[in-house]
């Protein structure tokens, strides 16, 4: 497992784990209080997939949404740059040909089909 900071990262081997409710509590090696601890809060984890969480129907890792093609109407429109969460909602930003960058959130509103084995999502409506 890797914990990513703003300016680093830091491999660590999981000793011991549990979950509790719809977390899960992980003994990393090297970590042997809550003070030591402190110091990666808010880091990013990163697993490795094999090892991740499963999906349910209709759930993406933001990793495999990453780099699809947008498709509207009249054709593609652009690219899924990043995914992100805010308000613990994911939004999707989209780089068009142009260059212009837009987000938006990732809901039925403005997403419909999303087909990983061509990369690509609909978009409803326009940019």
């Amino acid at each position: 497992m890797v914990l990513e900071g703003e300016s680093e990262r830091v491999r660590f081997n999981v000793e011991d784990g549990m979950e509790k409710g719809k977390s899960v509590l992980l003994k990393l090696e090297g970590i042997d209080t809550p003070e030591d601890g402190k110091r990666f809060s808010n880091w990013i984890v990163w697993v490795d997939r094999k090892k991740a969480a499963g999906r349910r129907r209709k759930e993406y890792y933001a990793a495999d949404l990453t780099g699809c093609k947008v498709r509207g109407a009249e054709g593609y429109v652009g690219t899924i740059e990043s995914v992100c969460d805010h308000d613990s909602k994911p939004y999707i930003e989209i780089r068009d040909f142009d260059g212009e960058t837009y987000i938006l959130p990732f809901s039925r509103r403005y997403f419909g089909k999303v087909n990983l084995r061509k990369k690509e999502i609909e978009l409803k409506g326009t940019l």
